[in-house]
């Protein structure tokens, strides 16, 4: 099971690096041109697939994040894909290796998501497996007091 997890997290890391065609449809606008449009994850067409690949991707890595997270914050503390920003990714190797390495901004929240802070956490993602190779934090916000 695990090695499946490890290739669908290969796979969608590999759509969101490389990119994919964006599918299009031919729309009628009111002043009756007409134009082409991205095909998105929701009805308003207002974001690029981009947008959801990137979701995608750091919905599969944030169980990797969580971990970190907690071993520095302890359990009450955790984040989701919305409070983390891909800072930086590269192939390792060089063009079309499979060994990438992603620097992502992470914002750890307690209760309602009030951040407690900002780090820094350094990914290895490669076929085999994925590696938290660095965490640094960064900053710490003030806390209200009923969550000290």
């Amino acid at each position: 099971m695990k090695l499946k997890n490890l290739f669908l997290l290969f796979f969608i890391l590999a759509l969101v690096l490389i990119g994919c065609s964006n599918k299009q449809t031919q729309v009628n606008d009111i002043d009756g041109t007409s134009s082409k449009k991205a095909i998105t994850d929701n009805e308003s067409n207002e974001f690029p697939n981009e947008e959801l690949y990137q979701d995608i991707f750091l919905s599969t890595l944030n169980p990797y994040i969580d971990k970190a997270i907690k071993q520095h914050y302890g359990s009450t503390v955790v984040t989701d894909p919305l409070y983390v920003d891909i800072i930086s990714a590269e192939r390792v190797q060089g063009y079309r290796s499979l060994d990438f390495e992603l620097k992502v901004k992470v914002k750890p929240y307690k209760g309602a998501h009030i951040v407690v802070g900002e780090d820094i956490i350094t990914i290895k993602v490669n076929p085999r497996k994925v590696e938290v190779l660095n965490f640094e934090h960064v900053k710490d916000y003030q806390l209200p007091p009923n969550l000290q």
